[in-house]
């Protein structure tokens, strides 16, 4: 199956979540390739402009902008709330990677 692949820049990795159990997302792509079945997050569809079915598409995005750790000081974030962090173009794009790198260096995180 051909996967239609393009960038999409954000003003921001975070957003404000509604889930119960954390305050803010963090989803690294929008899509996936593996089409399952059983997929829950097939709804996010509508908040794109493709034309592609679910799990024929991935949307890479790219931010310029550090994630704002005063933002998130003292708060739950929820890395992947509707799409597959370590799908296959994570080898060659490293979004999560990077994201996952940028938390560790600035230190915002509790154990």
């Amino acid at each position: 199956m051909d996967v239609c692949v393009k960038k999409i820049m954000t003003k921001d990795y975070l957003t404000k979540s509604n889930l119960p159990a954390s305050d803010f997302v963090i989803n690294p792509y929008v899509g996936c390739p593996h089409a399952c079945k059983y997929c829950y997050a097939s709804f996010m569809k509508r908040f794109t402009k493709h034309v592609e079915s679910w799990g024929s598409f991935v949307d890479i995005k790219e931010c310029k902008n550090d994630i704002n750790v005063s933002k998130v000081k003292g708060k739950s974030v929820f890395l992947s709330s509707v799409t597959d962090c370590y799908n296959p173009f994570e080898e060659q794009y490293k979004v999560t990677r990077g994201i996952l790198e940028g938390v560790i260096s600035r230190r915002f995180y509790s154990i």
